[in-house]
């Protein structure tokens, strides 16, 4: 009894903040109004999306509010349900990595959906199972109202349902289900209530606080292609440790764990590539020289270093072609992919998916692996060691090519080491794998040291690699 007494005052509590924010929600609207301000946001937003957000959403929460809690309190008390293996909910942004990691453990017999609170510019709705918020930019003020009402009462139903039949919920910093809702804030600590297993992973700018990045090169490829994330950075950081606090297991990897309070386990990139449907053509050893790069980011990708590089190169009376890739669909993106030499990723920071599609085609793959400060750790504890991409940056990308172009007879033997590596560290099996550790520990609560996972000492799945230290040793001027 006193144990309900404890919920419902609880629950109470809640409510009171819910509507304490609606109120200053409409505070605000309110001298947005008399200020004669709307006018003039009208003219770049939607009038309904300005008038009526704040307060449907507001609204609409008040109303889900009630039934979120007795179905939090019903989960949290009922027996728990007998499963071979746990259900599992991918979300909420719309990524296609998410996608590749739920194939991969459906594939060993995992239950899994994905969720995405917003549509895609390159990935089709049809590669999530769930969008929430089906908006488009053309869209009539009536049906951005449809959108934003049917976007929130989806939210708050998918999110329901997750918790009567999801049992481990895999999300960026930023939010799950209810992202789009007045109860974004909230929803972690609801899952934690409701005894749901939280695993968390940063994606970039849900998790980066830029005035903490020590690297001024990232952090002026990030501010150059997301400035507002600067004015929000304090937000970030109290959400990111607020967040951290809560989960079960935080997974890191290259570049986005430098913000990151803690991580459990330290995989260089945390999601897998089909390496089964994507079939390698290797590089050619003569002809034209095709480089494609794949950018929807021109700052953070250095794209405009590189194709400065190329004219250099297209002067000297190299037969050498520039394949720049932007805001296309993915199936587009590999199509073209597939018609390369080199791929060159992004020459500030790390390796990332397109990086992972590349190599599992056989291509040749130039990065951003200069830093040798911050990818020191994913040396000494990780498998970058083993990594055959070659480390290029803004300032080197000119010589880097150079030198490829100087040993093309290398080229094949090149690309088959890619392959080897997306094949023996970025396939849907080395994924699944490193996911069932973290679901043995925190659901079957197995005694797993998921930090020594991928240690080239101490990990249980040590072999003797096939090793590229110049990614981690200081070279001697």
């Amino acid at each position: 009894m006193f144990k309900i007494k404890q919920i419902l005052k609880i629950g109470f509590i809640f409510l009171m903040k819910c509507w304490s924010r609606g109120k200053s929600l409409v505070i605000r609207l309110y001298y947005l109004l008399k200020s004669k301000l709307l006018y003039v946001r009208a003219k770049s937003l939607s009038t309904a999306r300005v008038i009526a957000s704040p307060l449907l959403n507001f609204s609409l929460g008040i109303f889900a509010i009630p039934c979120i809690i007795f179905v939090a309190i019903y989960v949290r008390y009922r027996k728990t349900p007998s499963r071979d293996k746990p259900n599992l909910l991918f979300g909420a942004v719309p990524i296609i990595g998410l996608t590749y990691i739920a194939q991969s453990l459906k594939a060993i017999g995992y239950q899994a959906t994905v969720i995405t609170c917003m549509r895609s510019r390159i990935f089709k709705d049809s590669d999530f199972d769930v969008v929430l918020y089906e908006g488009h930019s053309t869209a009539t003020n009536f049906e951005l109202f449809w959108f934003f009402f049917s976007g929130h009462m989806r939210s708050y139903f998918y999110f329901i349902k997750a918790l009567l039949n999801i049992d481990i919920f895999n999300y960026y910093f930023d939010g799950g289900i209810l992202q789009i809702t007045c109860l974004k804030k909230y929803e972690l600590s609801i899952l934690k209530f409701a005894r749901k297993k939280i695993v968390l992973m940063p994606y970039g700018g849900d998790a980066f606080v830029y005035e903490e990045i020590a690297n001024a090169h990232w952090r002026h490829g990030m501010i150059s292609n997301y400035p507002q994330l600067g004015d929000n950075s304090h937000k970030i950081k109290a959400l990111v440790h607020r967040s951290s606090r809560l989960a079960d297991v935080v997974v890191g990897c290259l570049v986005h764990y430098v913000n990151l309070p803690r991580w459990d386990i330290l995989p260089c990139v945390y999601y897998p590539v089909d390496t089964q449907k994507l079939q390698p053509t290797y590089p050619k050893d003569s002809g034209s020289i095709r480089i494609v790069h794949a950018t929807n980011h021109r700052g953070v990708k250095g794209t405009v270093f590189l194709e400065e590089a190329v004219k250099r190169l297209q002067n000297e009376g190299i037969d050498v072609t520039l394949d720049v890739i932007e805001y296309v669909t993915n199936d587009e993106a590999l199509e073209r992919m597939a018609k390369a030499d080199i791929y060159v990723d992004q020459l500030v920071f790390g390796y990332a998916l397109a990086a992972l599609e590349a190599m599992a085609l056989g291509k040749i793959v130039i990065s951003g692996l200069n830093d040798i400060e911050q990818n020191k750790v994913f040396c000494n504890y990780s498998y970058l060691n083993e990594c055959p991409v070659i480390a290029g940056d803004v300032d080197t990308i000119y010589d880097v090519l150079k030198e490829l172009i100087s040993h093309r007879h290398e080229w094949e033997a090149l690309g088959k080491k890619t392959r080897s590596y997306a094949e023996k560290r970025h396939s849907f099996e080395s994924s699944a794998d490193m996911y069932q550790m973290i679901y043995r520990k925190i659901w079957w609560k197995e005694d797993i040291d998921l930090i020594n996972y991928y240690h080239p000492l101490l990990s249980p799945n040590r072999e003797q690699p096939d090793l590229h230290p110049e990614k981690c040793e200081l070279v001697d001027s």
